[in-house]
């Protein structure tokens, strides 16, 4: 599924609150020293009314880089998610080492 056409406008232009836009938009904020990734979404998401932990807010989280882990109940970096997938559930704080 190509995710960032989904919603795309006739003008070939992504509309507000798009996971894309966030995305970018935080990539940007994160480039120009204004916070961390996570920090930058989520105060973008603000801005756009966009709950954190909605699926338009997930699917954003994943494309900068920072997917939620349900093992973990976190937005953590794709390697400390792929870590934490698969370890067994007593050994899973073992992903962020």
């Amino acid at each position: 599924m190509d995710r960032t056409n989904k919603y795309r406008r006739e003008d070939g232009c992504y509309p507000a609150g798009h996971p894309f836009t966030l995305a970018i938009t935080a990539f940007v904020m994160v480039l120009m020293g204004k916070g961390s990734r996570f920090a930058a979404l989520s105060q973008q998401a603000k801005e756009e009314g966009i709950a954190i932990g909605s699926g338009v807010f997930d699917e954003a989280a994943e494309i900068l880089g920072v997917p939620y882990c349900d093992k973990l109940d976190l937005y953590v970096p794709r390697a400390v998610r792929d870590k934490a997938e698969r370890l067994p559930r007593h050994q899973i704080t073992n992903a962020f080492a």
